[in-house]
């Protein structure tokens, strides 16, 4: 009897690891049909899922022509518009770069320069606009912040507008005028 109870009971284990996977597709079934998935659904999402990670990964490494494609398509006022605001950033003060002050305060109007030398005298600063430009500005906005970039330029006739962004997603708008041949900046 030894050998038939032996037999009896070993095809319970084979029994039970059937009922688990039995069990286990029932759960499955059970949570698609909760979230409303049907097998084809299922194939959908994983496609979904594959393309995003397509998208994801190829996204980037376009070549730098279709970077300047949109310099190229500006205007001759545009562009220097840009330029001059361009190499004004480059002599602020941020925290990567000590700043130019006479440079800054050579991009800026006649006007305005006077403006920032009052403000100076006012608040009690031994300095001039050509002493201090560079660190004329509140660094909350991108022209004082490192990564500043123009994003956007508008001309409308002798005034112009560049639209400035820097990390982490902070905008501001610079106003310019043409006085003579050069853009100045005369707001910022």
């Amino acid at each position: 009897m030894l050998p038939a109870v032996t037999a009896a009971y070993a095809g319970i284990p084979a029994l039970r690891h059937k009922r688990l996977e039995r069990e286990g597709e029932r759960f499955d079934w059970f949570v698609q049909l909760s979230l409303g998935m049907d097998e084809g659904m299922l194939r959908a999402r994983d496609l979904v899922a594959v393309l995003l990670v397509a998208l994801i990964c190829g996204c980037g490494g376009g070549s730098s022509a279709s970077n300047d494609q949109p310099r190229r398509q500006e205007s001759s006022a545009a562009r220097q518009v840009r330029a001059t605001v361009e190499g004004w950033l480059d002599s602020l003060e941020t925290s990567k770069n000590p700043g130019d002050n006479a440079r800054a305060c050579s991009y800026l109007t006649h006007v305005l320069q006077q403006s920032i030398t009052q403000q100076l005298r006012m608040r009690g600063e031994h300095a001039t606009c050509r002493t201090y430009a560079a660190k004329w500005t509140g660094r909350s906005n991108p022209p004082g912040r490192d990564g500043a970039h123009v994003t956007a330029i508008t001309v409308t006739g002798a005034k112009a507008t560049a639209t400035l962004r820097a990390p982490p997603d902070r905008e501001s708008d610079v106003q310019l005028e043409r006085v003579g041949r050069r853009w100045l900046i005369n707001n910022y």
